[in-house]
């Protein structure tokens, strides 16, 4: 698997192959929602932003994931 800044997989119940990807570039981003239902209405259960920033020289990666109403409940912090 070719990995680039990031990368997403998933399995999900009734697909015969997983769901995957990620950005071509090297500062390129990614942005997952993630719904489900409440009562009958559709809401945003989570999302999974990925994004880069220039630190002088340095490439810096973030993944956040925000809860239904936008607060950042994780988040991971690398450098490329």
């Amino acid at each position: 698997m070719a990995i680039r800044p990031f990368y997403m997989s998933a399995d999900i119940d009734g697909r015969s192959s997983n769901l995957s990807g990620g950005p071509k570039s090297k500062s390129g981003g990614q942005d997952i929602t993630i719904y489900q239902r409440d009562n009958g209405s559709v809401i945003t259960a989570f999302r999974v932003v990925s994004f880069s920033r220039m630190d002088g020289k340095t490439l810096i990666l973030t993944t956040q994931v925000l809860d239904k109403d936008g607060r950042v409940v994780a988040q991971e912090v690398t450098n490329y």
